[in-house]
């Protein structure tokens, strides 16, 4: 069960020779609201910007009216769309000292942050945006504007996760050398997959710098 202020939702896997999931929350809910006043809407479709579409063999998991509401506030929703989520030369300046608005920053990343629940192709991006919210410049506003590009063509994109797959768990995980030109820190990315669903990822900035290409690699 998750709860979110008064909106718990309930999710079940239990085994079908143990009853089926359907039966077990009905059972809780009808415990639930012999103390609390309850409505069961039914099958979840749309909690906090987050959009379930259930199809046969599994279920879609987006995020696509969230991203247009994020682009609208941006002034963006006709802006035209790219094709990556960030530049493939990054070369920040230090001498930048054309300050923007920190404010307005902070609130289209801190939208970006919670968009990556289902977008783990802007992950990367993001996290490079994150590491100036204190003193964010142009060119910092700039990549995350380019962000915002590239949603704008990618709005409906989201993660599908299949019923029928394998059991498996399996990773693969991947880090630059000295990616940032400014402190000269690796980055690390990786995903986890179960079966053939993506269930976790992560783009992090290392917290020492690696001499050599093989440390950054343990530092995975």
């Amino acid at each position: 069960m998750y709860v979110f202020f008064t909106s718990p939702y309930m999710a079940s896997n239990r085994p079908r020779e143990h009853g089926s999931s359907s039966a077990l929350i009905s059972h809780i809910i009808q415990k639930l609201s012999l103390d609390f006043a309850l409505k069961d809407l039914g099958i979840i479709h749309y909690f906090l910007g987050l959009e379930a579409k259930f199809f046969n063999g599994g279920l879609f998991l987006s995020q696509s009216k969230y991203t247009c509401d994020l682009l609208q506030r941006a002034n963006m929703l006709h802006a035209l769309a790219i094709s990556t989520p960030i530049a493939t030369k990054i070369t920040p300046s230090i001498d930048d000292d054309d300050a923007v608005d920190a404010t307005e920053y902070r609130s289209i990343v801190e939208a970006l942050q919670y968009l990556t629940f289902t977008r783990p192709d802007i992950q990367h991006a993001v996290n490079r945006a994150c590491q100036h919210l204190h003193s964010p410049t142009r060119l910092h506003l700039k990549a995350v504007k380019r962000i915002l590009w590239y949603l704008k063509g990618k709005m409906n994109f989201g993660l599908r996760f299949l019923a029928q797959s394998h059991n498996t768990l399996s990773g693969c995980s991947d880090a630059d050398w000295a990616g940032c030109p400014l402190t000269c820190r690796s980055t690390t990315d990786y995903c986890v997959f179960f079966g053939v669903n993506c269930i976790s990822w992560s783009s992090k900035k290392q917290s020492t710098m690696a001499r050599s290409s093989m440390k950054q690699s343990i530092g995975l």
